[in-house]
Formats: structure tokens, sequence, C-alpha cells
């Protein structure tokens, strides 16, 4: 008999010596990996024009320079130390698209391939950004860095800057891994976090499930004081859309309002359906000048709007004889010329109007300023192409169809019902 013989039992040996010499390959190949990685870094002028390379292509093709390169790493953290950044928006441009004094984010690499973000290093220091490029607003952040008290270990990424002429602030809470010297900070589970824009506080604890879901507890919003409290969840979807529920508190006698919406990014013109549940409308604090109404058109006024488009006094020909605008003056089309040159607190009842929504609303009770109750209204709104239906299905509704005024009109119809 041979060894070759099937009735011949194979030497285990065998196979634990393939084992071993396959594992000693593995490790050999992983080793000579890591020596590549660990000596791939640097600040040669390859790597040099690399990033600036990568910086123009994050920024849509245009010019970008670094004039100091502090260091480039790939193991065992993943990022990039450089110093006077400049972006153009062409070569022959004078003026700088974007700019910073100082960045520096450096990122655990195994966590940057498992996606587990783990932050080494962060500081950025007077970033400038031109406005257009992150919006219709210029954009700064003086300073971004992570405050650690290494005697409690506990972390805060904090930062600061400016949105056009309203400062703003942000704290954060992180999760501290490792020892000194080689410290990790995790944007982790339960995290407070506080944020501050001109005259607008939001505050909340954000939990995050996973890479898809975040459940933010203990929220609120105020100018400054408190205008919405409770509870939202975000959910992202396939393609462009997003989930939003929860249930929010306003006012006192609180206002309920329970949210089921679901917002499609991915066209030209963001789209919201879903409904909106009241068990209790407070009717005079929703639209009063320190309810949700005058929230939404506050954050639309730093936000989503050139703060410095022109501003046009008004005439005697906008005010009819008995003192009042005309309709058109206060309320031109959106989008239009007269729209656009209004100024931010003038053009608040076209904010929602930018966007295309299918919404109904329903409220089980509502009360008016005296405090006494009355009964409950639903209807559904509909916004497309700047064009508002709102259609009675419960109770004393005004039914609409006409140009968006959908402020005005959701203002009418709560208005008129808590003065009945």
């Amino acid at each position: 008999m041979s060894e070759n013989d099937p009735k011949v039992p194979k030497k285990e040996g065998n196979f634990l010596s393939g084992f071993l010499k396959f594992l000693f390959f593995v490790l050999a190949f992983f080793g000579v990996m890591i020596t590549i990685l660990f000596n791939m870094g640097g600040a040669s002028e390859t790597l040099h024009q690399s990033l600036e390379k990568l910086i123009s292509d994050s920024l849509n093709g245009r010019p970008a320079r670094v004039i100091k390169l502090n260091k480039i790493t790939f193991f065992p953290s993943v990022g990039a130390d450089f110093e006077k950044l400049e972006v153009k928006e062409t070569m022959a441009s004078q003026d700088l698209t974007v700019s910073a004094e100082k960045v520096r984010i450096f990122l655990s690499f195994w966590g940057f391939i498992t996606r587990q973000m783990g932050i080494k290093s962060l500081y950025i220091e007077n970033l400038k950004v031109k406005k257009g490029i992150l919006g219709r607003n210029a954009f700064s952040i003086e300073k971004l860095f992570i405050d650690h008290d290494k005697g409690t270990q506990q972390a805060v990424m904090r930062a600061n800057g400016s949105l056009e002429e309203f400062p703003w602030t942000l704290a954060m809470d992180l999760e501290v891994s490792g020892a000194i010297g080689s410290f990790a900070y995790h944007i982790g589970d339960d995290r407070d976090t506080s944020f501050e824009l001109g005259d607008l506080r939001v505050k909340a604890t954000i939990n995050k499930q996973n890479s898809d879901y975040l459940m933010i507890n203990n929220f609120s919003v105020g100018l400054p004081e408190d205008i919405l409290k409770g509870q939202l969840s975000v959910s992202l979807l396939e393609g462009h859309l997003v989930k939003v529920g929860g249930r929010l508190t306003s006012g006192d006698p609180a206002s309920i309002l329970n949210l089921d919406l679901l917002i499609d990014y991915g066209g030209n013109n963001l789209n919201i359906t879903g409904e909106v549940k009241s068990v209790q409308l407070d009717t005079a604090q929703i639209t009063g000048s320190q309810g949700p109404v005058a929230l939404f058109n506050r954050l639309h006024q730093m936000l989503a709007y050139d703060l410095n488009v022109p501003q046009k006094k008004e005439s005697k020909k906008d005010a009819k004889s008995d003192g009042k605008k005309d309709d058109k003056s206060t309320n031109p089309e959106p989008g239009s010329e007269k729209e656009k040159q209004q100024k931010p607190a003038e053009r608040e009842s076209a904010f929602a109007c930018r966007y295309d929504f299918n919404l109904r609303f329903s409220v089980q009770k509502t009360v008016d300023k005296s405090g006494e109750e009355g009964p409950g209204l639903e209807f559904q709104a509909e916004n497309k192409n700047g064009n508002l239906t709102v259609s009675p299905l419960k109770g004393e509704v005004e039914s609409y169809e006409g140009p968006c005024r959908a402020m005005d009109v959701l203002k009418v119809q709560l208005e008129n019902k808590g003065s009945e």
C-alpha cells in the first residue's frame, strides 16, 4: 500500500502544516501592507498635489492651493494637516471662494475602514466660505476643536463662527476611548448637543441608533425662549427619501403636534407629504409672534435666503387708502423679482411656497384666545408649482384654490377657528 491509497488515513500534520503556511502568508502580507502604509505618508510634492486635487474635485473643479502641507498619513491614522488653504473660482480670479488658516483632520484607520468614525485629531481655524458655495449666504468657522478634559475623560466638540451677520456656536458631546497619546473620539449614542444661531437656540439629546436612523430626545428650539419641545425621529430611506416622525408641544396650555412626514429631496424642488395631527391646538399661540409659524419664518430668514438682497422701500402706491398694503405688494408670486426684492420679514408668507407639499392637518379640539375649547377641524393642503389647494374635510374650514399663500391660508384657518 502507498500513502496515496484511499484506504490509508491522511496525516493530520499535512493539514496543520498547510494551514500554518497559509496563516504565515496572510500575516506576512498584512505586515508588508502596513509597512507600506506607514511609509506612504509625509509631505512630498506628489502628496501635496494630490491633496490640492482632492480639494479642487470636491469643490466642482475650482482651483485649490495649499501653501503649507505639514503631513499626510495613511496608518495608523488617515488624514492631513495643512495651513493656508486658498480656493478661487478660476485661476484668473483674485477673490477667494474658500480659505482656511489651519486644517487638521485625522481619523482612525480601522475606524475609517469599518465606518465606525473614530476621530484622532480635529482642528479647523478661520475657515471662510463665500456665499453660493454652501448656501445663499457666506459661512465661516472661526474655530472648531475637541475640548477634552483628560482628568474627567469627558470630551466636547466645540465650534463657533458666523452665517452672514448671524454668529453661531455648536457644542456636541463625544465618547472617548484609548489612553494618553492614542485617544480616539466617537460620535456615540445619547450625546447632548446645543446649537445657537443669532437669537435661535436649539438643544437636544441625539441617540444614534445606526447609520440611517436618528432618535432625537429632549428636543427644544426657541427664539430664544422655547417654542417647540419634544422628540423627533429621522430615517433615511431608499432613493432620496427621509421619513420624519415625532411628537412636539408648544405653549401653555400645550398645543400637541404629532408628525408623520415623508420628504423627497431628489427633484429640483423639495416635496413633503404626510400628516400633522393635534390632540389640542392653541390657535392664538401657534400663529403668534412666539409660535411655530414665527419660528418657521425666522429659520427661513436665516438659513434659506440671501440676506444681502437689496431692500426696496415701500412707495405710496404699495398701500391702499385704508393704510393696508395691497395683497399683490405683500404677497408677490414666489420667485418673482418683486418677491426677491422684499425684506426677509416681508417675504414670510411665501416661505412655504418654496416647497411642493401635500399635507393633511387634523385637530381634535381647538382653544381660542380666552382659553375656551372649540370643535376640531381637518383639511388637506396641497401646493404644486406655486398653486395651493385647501380642501375642507371636517369642521368649518374655508376651501381655497389659487396662488400659494400657504402661511396666510393656514393662519386664516386657525385664527378664524380660534375666534369663533
